[in-house]
C-alpha cells in the first residue's frame, strides 16, 4: 500500500494523524483499534441478546426431575457418589443441589424456638460480622435472639 504512494489517515487513537510510509506506531495502533472494536461489538451483541430475552452461559444440568430425585435419594440416606452415578451427574453437581436446597429450606423454615403461632418468626442466621463478636456466643443456649456458636456449628454439621 505504501509502495504505491497510498497514505493512511488515522482519525483517533494512538496513531492519530497521516501516515505515508510504514510506521512503527501504525501496526500496534491498528491492532489496538481492532481489539477495541471487537470488545465493543461483543458487548453490544450481548446487550442486544439480553433485550431479546436470551441469556448466555451453560444450561443447567439439573432440571426439576433430577433435583427431586437427588433430594429424595439423599433423604433415604444414599451416599453422594451413589446418587451422582444413579442420576448421571457429577459429585459436585449433587453437592451444589443439596446445598442450594438446604439454603432454600433455611430461608423458608420458621424459628422452632419462636412462640407457637407467631407470624413472621425467622430462623436466626449468623453473619461473618456476628462471628467476629465472640461475646455474642457465650453459652450453649440462645441469648437475645442470637444463636450461640455451638448452635451454629451444630446446624452446619447437619
Amino acid at each position: 500500500m505504501f509502495q504505491r504512494g497510498v497514505g493512511v489517515k488515522v482519525v483517533e487513537g494512538v496513531a492519530a494523524g497521516e501516515h505515508t510510509e510504514r510506521s512503527l506506531l501504525l501496526a500496534p495502533a491498528l491492532a489496538q483499534d481492532r481489539r477495541r472494536n471487537h470488545a465493543r461489538n461483543t458487548k453490544d451483541g450481548l446487550q442486544a441478546a439480553r433485550r431479546r430475552g436470551r441469556v448466555g452461559g451453560r444450561r443447567p444440568v439439573v432440571d426439576a426431575d433430577k433435583r427431586a430425585a437427588i433430594l429424595a435419594r439423599r433423604e433415604r440416606g444414599e451416599s453422594i457418589r451413589t446418587i451422582a452415578a444413579a442420576v448421571n451427574v457429577s459429585v459436585g453437581v449433587v453437592h451444589k443441589t443439596l446445598t442450594e436446597a438446604k439454603q432454600a429450606a433455611a430461608l423458608e423454615t420458621p424459628n422452632a424456638d419462636a412462640a407457637p403461632g407467631a407470624a413472621g418468626a425467622a430462623r436466626v442466621m449468623a453473619t461473618p460480622a456476628d462471628l467476629a463478636e465472640p461475646e455474642k456466643f457465650t453459652s450453649d443456649e440462645e441469648e437475645g435472639g442470637v444463636k450461640t456458636l455451638s448452635g451454629l456449628l451444630a446446624d452446619l454439621a447437619d
